[in-house]
């Protein structure tokens, strides 16, 4: 028998497994193929992965298993909880409601998708209850013969935490505490008052509550030791999605996202957490209770809060535990896919889960293919476990990508980032280089599972990064950078015969270097997808497969610096940290900017993309509208602002590491609210997505004569693809940033095919002395005019 899992509601974390005769074989979820975080559209690309791991076709599937309900019976709930007062019944609330109801309804809750994407297919379409395959999921991969399984995330159909008792192969419902009263919704309000992204940003929270006090009273909104658990959700839910209203009357304002997070948000995070934790425990307590077991599966959203989960197995409560790695809604498909095994009386397949190694892979051969696609340098490596070890030691970043890709938000030794757990700045080396994200995220450690004893109070099997743990006080100076302000760190045991090139990653290094675990695992969610090759430069360097790969910075900084003369320069010499500096020379003369001068001095002398200046200056002489795609720190947006006659400045810029520093760039100039400017957090490419924004949809807005400057590091291509209309449009001026002769020639043909002049301009000569940091070995910018 073959059947296939799908998580889809449109709501997030779309994902696929396929399970033949009761033995996994794969499973992905969208957003590692789509490229599109926490992806909430049908999982197409995930279900074509699971059919071709498989080697079937989609009509030689027997069972095709939805992890949600109907969407019937999602409506009616909804329905009942406006008219019971537990939901604020607002017009835009029951217009969403029904908006949701009837998309998924003409979709035969995604029935109907599968068999325009994959045709017709003899197989049964099935529809589980949300929490019950979550519970399949977690207790049929377990390896507990019999458990006690409690789910608890922020909503199933009519679901919000719910205990089954799993023993011989079944499963039996104990108790279900309906939606609303949710401590996933609990967690995602308050995450979106701090000034997160709820449904996503849960991690920053919990992050973020050690650096808090006690002192906050939420009673107001959650009592969680009432057995079960009470959540006040009609003060939570408001008149609408992000109305945080009630929260604000008892606690203030809400954080502005991206400002600076005062000690009174602290307090409140480490009060929603140890809310979180006493709720759990509550609900545990009652699990055991009630099934008189002592071993116990989690499964859930709510179920990935590493905190509770330690403190949970470290109670006393409980005996054993296991918390399925995919336990948000994407390993709602491993459940799902299990369903038709309990039909007629039958029995699941019970068995004991020690890797998530279930996604895609590619060989050494399809590697090197696209490394001389992108025209990278790289070296064949006979050891690699051996070169990691050695670069880890010398302090450099690493770029891991060994084999299957890991299922779930864990990267556990197949596409990681690795660095020293000794050195102390690693973390916010990791932080600000690699990752551009809060300084205040604890990074986790891989160790051996021989020596986690060493390190940990308590050592237990650990293999998904999925409980925090107490690390020994003497311990805490040895591996700082994974060691968490509350002295916790989260580890993943690595066994030999699970991974053995990791394994071997982790423990082979010279005889001086101590401790024993080797090296620590930095959290990638959805790292890379492999097409994408240009991701890993962000690294020091890159281990994919058996091939090494020096990134550029690295190779142009040595041919100009020794090693010994560069420490100096950059210790003793040079300025420290990123500090506002007044630009000398060049096209924004007399504007400040805040600057990292090490990597950033030739901007400081008006120096950066100095080639472009002459041709900048008379290409916006007198243009109405400007783009700035990839305006990273602001660069050219100041310039725009602060030089052109440009009565409309748009700024594109996904990343919120760099939104940060562009605002603050803004303000520093007096033109943070400019009324001519809007910054953008989206992507541009080829079509429209949550993500992603085609430069067409600007078509009938811009007011010529138009700049248009782009750098996005690969991806210009789909920009050109998303703007055929625009590339129609009379007076259109463009400056196009590329990296390689195969994008730019790429560019060439498509702006020459619709009438445009064009013009390459190239690294002046005396780049030989002075290169920038480049993500590629060459760069050229093509100018492109028609007027």
């Amino acid at each position: 028998m073959i059947s296939l899992g799908i998580n889809y509601s449109q709501m997030h974390d779309s994902s696929a497994c396929i399970v033949r005769d009761g033995e996994l074989l794969f499973a992905v979820a969208e957003e590692r193929l789509s490229r599109i975080k926490h992806d909430a559209g049908f999982p197409a690309l995930a279900i074509q992965a699971c059919l071709k791991h498989a080697g079937i076709q989609a009509d030689q599937v027997d069972h095709v298993c939805m992890g949600w309900p109907a969407p019937r019976a999602i409506f009616l709930h909804d329905l009942k909880c406006y008219a019971a007062g537990k939901h604020r019944a607002s017009c835009l609330n029951l217009l969403n409601t029904t908006r949701y109801f009837l998309s998924m309804w003409h979709q035969h809750g995604g029935a109907s998708r599968f068999t325009y994407h994959f045709g017709p297919t003899k197989a049964r379409f099935r529809f589980e209850d949300h929490h019950h395959a979550h519970a399949l999921s977690a207790y049929a991969y377990s390896g507990f013969e019999d458990a006690a399984i409690v789910v608890t995330d922020g909503r199933g159909a009519w679901e919000a935490t719910s205990i089954w008792y799993g023993h011989n192969g079944r499963i039996d419902h104990i108790l279900t505490i309906p939606w609303p009263n949710s401590l996933g919704l609990f967690y995602a309000e308050f995450t979106y008052y701090l000034g997160f992204q709820k449904h996503s940003d849960e991690w920053k929270v919990m992050g973020l509550a050690p650096y808090g006090q006690p002192g906050v009273n939420l009673r107001p909104f959650i009592v969680p030791d009432d057995a079960p658990y009470w959540v006040n959700a009609p003060g939570l839910l408001g008149r609408n999605a992000g109305d945080v209203s009630a929260i604000e009357t008892e606690l203030g304002p809400k954080r502005v996202p991206e400002t600076e997070i005062d000690n009174r948000y602290k307090d409140i995070a480490f009060a929603v957490q140890e809310a979180c934790e006493r709720a759990m425990m509550t609900v545990v307590r009652m699990a055991v209770e009630k099934t008189r077991c002592r071993n116990l599966c989690m499964a859930g959203g709510v179920a990935l809060n590493s905190k509770a989960n330690g403190k949970i197995l470290t109670s006393g409560h409980v005996d054993r535990l296991f918390v399925q790695p995919a336990a948000a809604d994407d390993g709602v498909a491993l459940g799902a896919a299990l369903a038709p095994y309990l039909d007629a009386g039958g029995r699941l397949p019970v068995k004991p889960m020690r890797h998530a190694y279930l996604g895609p892979e590619w060989g050494d051969a399809e590697i090197e293919s696209v490394l001389r696609t992108y025209k990278l340098r790289y070296t064949l490596l006979n050891d690699p476990a051996k070169v990691t070890a050695e670069l880890l030691v010398a302090g450099k970043i690493i770029g891991w990508f060994q084999g299957r890709m890991e299922f779930g938000p864990r990267a556990l030794g197949s596409r990681s980032i690795l660095a020293d757990p000794r050195d102390p700045e690693m973390n916010a080396k990791v932080n600000n280089a690699v990752k551009f994200r809060e300084w205040w995220r604890p990074f986790a450690p891989s160790m051996l599972a021989e020596v986690a004893g060493e390190y940990l109070a308590s050592a237990p099997d650990s293999p998904f990064m999925i409980l925090a743990l107490p690390v020994r006080p003497e311990k805490h100076g040895v591996i700082p950078a994974v060691t968490h302000v509350d002295g916790t760190a989260r580890p993943q045991t690595v066994e030999q015969q699970v991974n053995p090139l990791y394994w071997r990653t982790c423990a082979v290094s010279p005889s001086s270097i101590r401790p024993p675990m080797r090296c620590a695992r930095f959290s990638a969610r959805a790292w890379m997808r492999w097409s994408s090759a240009r991701s890993w430069w962000k690294s020091d360097t890159a281990i994919l497969g058996k091939c090494f790969g020096r990134s550029p910075e690295e190779m142009r900084v040595s041919v100009v610096e020794h090693d010994g003369i560069k420490s100096i320069v950059k210790r003793w010499i040079l300025p420290q940290g990123r500090t506002p500096r007044r630009i000398q020379t060049g096209i924004l003369r007399g504007l400040t900017m805040e600057l990292d001068f090490q990597h950033q001095a030739q901007r400081w002398l008006g120096l950066q993309e100095r080639e472009l200046s002459t041709w900048l200056r008379r290409l916006a002489r007198d243009i109405q509208t400007a783009i700035d795609v990839g305006a990273n720190d602001g660069m050219y947006t100041l310039y725009f602002l602060a030089r052109t006659p440009a009565q409309r400045v748009l700024a594109f810029e996904p990343s919120s590491e760099s939104q940060y520093q562009l605002r603050s760039n803004l303000r520093l100039n007096g033109l943070a609210t400019d009324e001519r400017l809007q910054v953008i957090p989206k992507f541009v490419g080829a079509s429209e997505t949550q993500s992603t924004i085609p430069l067409d949809s600007l078509a009938d807005v811009l007011t010529p004569p138009c700049l248009i400057k782009v750098d996005v590091d690969g991806g210009e291509v789909d920009l050109l693809r998303g703007a055929h209309k625009l590339l129609g449009h009379p007076r259109m001026r463009w400056i196009i940033e590329v990296h390689s002769q195969r994008l730019r020639e790429d560019c060439l043909n498509t702006l020459c095919a619709s009438g445009y002049r064009t013009t390459t301009v190239r690294n002046a000569w005396w780049r030989i002395f002075l290169p920038e940091l480049r993500p590629g070995e060459r760069n050229d910018w093509l100018i492109a005019v028609r007027d």
